[in-house]
């Protein structure tokens, strides 16, 4: 990668260390009180294997797919179901792991879940979200949530391999209580290659992604867009950040008037309640102000 889009790469590198560990949020000009309801959590570098910006992306696509469910029709005769299309590689071909690779990769199995949709799960559908994903051994798939009535493996299958060629398997899994499944339906099809895994912050061991092939994995898919949305769900993957509600009165003091404050993440923590629910933006003035270098984050 050469000349703007390696300066671009270069600056996300940077933005990384420090994703995730800012946070903005209205304080009261009287008392100096948070007002819980607006902090979020800033994600600088919009990277596909950050984990801190996956669950942004996967916030944002589950609000918008919550709301679509909501308020859409829902046949009796239809449910929800997660599909997965796989694709053919060799690990340790090292042409199947190059940006050509992944590149060539993601537009096959892109182009065949197309088809399928197409040409059979739109008959028996209303509406699907795609997501793309690699794995941290490298396997480009997709994960899909479909919403119909349950196809058939095997007609699935023939469809979808007729563009794809040979595939390992085209997987079917009924989305139990799909109301209240959609949350965790999201953040799996959403999730980046190297996750924050619970079981690291309990001495467990997890699996990540090889810099090498995330950095390969970010320059194959620049400019593409790995979540998308068919059907009656058109708009759903729009990455934009939802509005966040404006502060009223300070819980403290009662007092209206309020500023904006970029602080850490860390100390902002000690003030918050305890049932906070995170939330993630990337928009706003944190975006413009200075970034720690990294010797200073290393003190976080």
């Amino acid at each position: 990668v050469h000349g703007k889009r390696r300066s671009n790469f270069i600056r996300k590198a940077r933005a990384l260390l420090a994703c995730g560990l800012f946070a903005w949020v209205e304080r009261c000009d009287t008392c100096g009180g948070a007002d819980p309801t607006s902090a979020w959590i800033q994600c600088d570098c919009d990277l596909r294997c950050c984990p801190t910006c996956a669950r942004r992306r996967a916030d944002v696509a589950r609000k918008r797919l919550d709301e679509k469910w909501h308020h859409g029709e829902r046949p009796h005769d239809m449910a929800l179901f997660l599909l997965t299309f796989t694709l053919r590689y060799d690990p340790n071909d090292p042409n199947d792991l190059s940006v050509e690779g992944l590149q060539r990769r993601k537009r096959i199995v892109r182009e065949a879940v197309g088809y399928a949709w197409n040409k059979y799960l739109k008959k028996i559908g209303r509406a699907m979200a795609i997501a793309v994903e690699v794995s941290p051994r490298g396997a480009v798939h997709i994960h899909a949530l479909f919403h119909g009535r349950r196809p058939n493996a095997n007609k699935l299958r023939a469809v979808y391999m007729f563009r794809a060629g040979d595939s390992p398997f085209v997987n079917i899994r009924a989305v139990e209580r799909p109301a209240k499944a959609i949350r965790e339906v999201a953040k799996y099809m959403m999730k980046a290659a190297s996750p924050k895994n619970i079981r690291l912050l309990r001495g467990g061991r997890g699996e990540f992604i090889d810099p090498i092939l995330a950095a390969r994995a970010e320059i194959a898919f620049s400019g593409n867009r790995l979540f998308e949305c068919v059907g009656a769900w058109r708009g759903a993957d729009d990455e934009e950040d939802l509005p966040k509600p404006a502060p009223t009165s300070c819980p403290h003091c009662g007092a209206c008037a309020w500023r904006g404050a970029f602080v850490r993440l860390g100390s902002l923590l000690t003030e918050l309640p305890p049932d906070w629910p995170p939330r993630f933006g990337r928009a706003g003035p944190g975006l413009n102000a200075p970034k720690p270098r990294p010797k200073e984050i290393e003190h976080v």
